[in-house]
């Protein structure tokens, strides 16, 4: 196992940040972040979820209080074992 590249490092929580339950780490498809001088930055994640059987209503991923809004999300690269803070914000 190679410790050299990217790994990215997810941290969520209503004030303090903590590292992703596997619930949401596994789910991940697709992280974005958008940096600007003049404008807004921002991120998005966008999850694979469905149902985990016929009686479950809703999915097991938007019932985490750690997806709702105002959670702080921050999401981390490492480069070489060399982390980064990508994003620090809300949901």
């Amino acid at each position: 196992m190679s410790l050299l590249g990217i790994h990215l490092s997810i941290f969520v929580g209503p004030i303090i940040p903590l590292p992703a339950p596997p619930l949401i780490t596994e789910s991940i498809k697709n992280v974005e972040v958008t940096h600007s001088d003049d404008q807004r930055s921002a991120f998005k994640m966008v999850f694979n979820v469905g149902r985990s059987g016929i009686f479950e209503i809703d999915y097991p991923l938007l019932k985490s209080p750690l997806l709702h809004p105002c959670s702080r999300v921050v999401l981390v690269a490492k480069f070489n074992l060399i982390p980064r803070v990508l994003m620090d914000g809300i949901i």
